[in-house]
């Protein structure tokens, strides 16, 4: 369009998605799924190596992200002959990717979906591309104290590091079903936990032992009642959820409903008084975090929090937004969810012990007070080796340059 095209040339673009060579879109999945999803070139009549240029008949100046969007999938339709599963396409400067408020972009995609449009020189970016593709198998954002994109141990979150070379966390891992031999589902009302996590640089290198867990589901049963979310939601004049509702509840949130948090949550969003929160069931993720090969790339201001700690997320069933609600980094250090599943009894995860070896170990246990027990004390059966076999590759996808 114009004459304008993005910086990336044909073969830096091809390079960056395809390439096994350093850390790229397609190492970066191939690395953190353990080879069972990689991304290989297209190929079709006028495709280069994965890669198809092609000419919009619009202006860029100042347009809408979205009609670059349809612009340029209406030229992919109309190219015949190409074997292709995704379509990935690099807008140059010229449009806005920023919406009314202010807020701008580096990419977008369908969610769920096949279609994934970077800005400029984003399209060679490893973090960008990875954070998209996420959103075109399916991933949603994941929050840290009510900020969308605050979770510093997933590439669906804020890692912070431009290098890529980051993981998925916890529930977006349990969804993505790579590693599910080594995920274990607990309901804790009747059964307490005990054993031992394995962080994700030593899942996908193959060194967990078939005795160890990866992540620990933990189901939470009850349906129909609403949970305040984020559950430490308190607006701008200093008032959280109970407030509301002890000021009147429907006649006050509909004077008030409007006023938000530090975050831009609004009351009506947040709290179930007001006709928010989440009225399905908070399922709770367990998992070793640690910031080391693979999964190293993680913001340094969260790395003393979360670079080395058993990290507990909570997320719906259907895989909505995830959230971090907290990390343990020393022995016995323990998160708790109040009322867990409306028993009135608390849930306690509890870190034992982080021990460091081949592979790198944090023992857990779990159980809710008053039901169900567990000890730090009980002993963990000895790994033994296992390697998670390889799937074959996916389908890769179209680069389209506007």
């Amino acid at each position: 369009a114009s004459g304008v095209s993005p910086p990336p040339t044909a073969a830096e673009l091809s390079t960056a998605v395809f390439s096994e060579s350093g850390t790229t879109m397609n190492s970066q999945f191939k690395a953190c799924s353990a080879n069972q999803l990689s991304f290989t070139p297209a190929t079709g009549t006028g495709v280069t190596d994965g890669v198809v240029d092609v000419t919009l008949d619009i202006s860029l100046a100042g347009t809408d992200k979205g009609l670059v969007y349809t612009a340029a999938l209406a030229k992919v339709a109309a190219l015949t002959g190409i074997d292709k599963t995704f379509t990935y396409i690099v807008s140059p400067e010229g449009p806005t990717f920023c919406d009314a408020s202010g807020s701008c972009t580096l990419g977008y995609a369908d969610s769920p979906g096949e279609v994934s449009v970077y800005y400029n020189e984003y399209g060679t970016d490893p973090t960008t591309n990875v954070h998209e593709v996420g959103h075109n198998l399916g991933l949603d954002h994941s929050t840290l104290n009510g900020e969308e994109y605050g979770d510093p141990t997933g590439q669906m979150g804020n890692s912070g590091n431009d290098n890529g070379e980051i993981c998925f966390n916890a529930p977006h891992t349990y969804f993505l079903q790579w590693f599910s031999d080594y995920h274990e589902d607990l309901n804790p009302t009747t059964t307490a936990y005990s054993g031992e996590l394995v962080p994700t640089n030593d899942v996908a290198t193959g060194l967990i032992g078939a005795s160890q867990d990866y992540i620990l589901k933990i189901s939470q049963i009850l349906t129909g009642s609403c949970t305040d979310t984020p559950s430490n939601w308190i607006s701008e004049y200093d008032e959280d959820c109970a407030y509301y509702a002890a000021q009147g509840g429907e006649s006050y949130c509909y004077d008030w409903g409007h006023l938000t948090d530090v975050n831009g949550v609004k009351a009506e969003t947040a709290c179930c008084i007001c006709g928010g929160g989440s009225t399905s069931p908070i399922n709770l993720y367990v998992s070793y975090n640690k910031a080391e090969g693979i999964h190293s790339a993680m913001n340094e201001d969260y790395r003393a929090a979360y670079g080395n700690a058993v990290t507990i997320y909570s997320s719906t069933p259907s895989n909505g937004l995830s959230a971090l609600l907290g990390g343990l980094t020393t022995s016995g250090q323990k998160y708790t969810h109040t009322d867990w599943d409306g028993s009135g009894n608390d849930l306690i995860i509890e870190l034992c012990e982080i021990t460091t070896g081949s592979p790198d170990t944090a023992k857990v246990i779990v159980y809710v007070n008053g039901v169900t027990t567990a000890s730090c004390s009980s002993t963990t059966p000895a790994p033994v080796a296992s390697t998670p076999a390889p799937v074959a590759s996916t389908p890769a996808p179209v680069a389209s340059t506007p």
